[in-house]
């Protein structure tokens, strides 16, 4: 499992393991997550800042923003994301490889799920 703290305006690190379930051959990708609030069924895509891994082969540490101010600072293709309190709880988590030379978020472009997991925001 995987948290987010909404009472951390520093950037928050999302730590997965991608690599093994990158398609073969991939020499430019883009890491997508889609997240889904298991009570409220509130669903957001969006794309991390960067990946900070010093060992990406082994292990992914992706960069996020946590924004709780206004929904005008959210960026979901830049990794800064809006949350409020209600919010707060239990998120499931999946983890796609989309080509990079689409623009944006496209779900009809996923190339295959990387990963899924639960994420906790607190």
């Amino acid at each position: 499992m995987i948290h987010l703290d909404i009472g951390i305006t520093a950037s928050q690190i999302l730590p997965v393991t991608l690599n093994e379930s990158v398609s073969c051959g991939t020499t430019c990708s883009t890491t997508v997550f889609y997240i889904k609030n298991q009570l409220t069924r509130r669903e957001k895509y969006f794309i991390p800042i960067d990946d900070i891994s010093p060992i990406t082969d082994r292990l992914n540490m992706f960069e996020v923003q946590v924004v709780v101010g206004a929904t005008s600072s959210e960026n979901l293709d830049s990794g800064i994301i809006f949350f409020t309190q209600s919010d707060i709880g239990m998120w499931k988590y999946e983890v796609y490889q989309q080509p990079c030379d689409v623009v944006g978020i496209d779900p009809d472009q996923f190339i295959i799920q990387l990963e899924t997991g639960y994420l906790k925001i607190k």
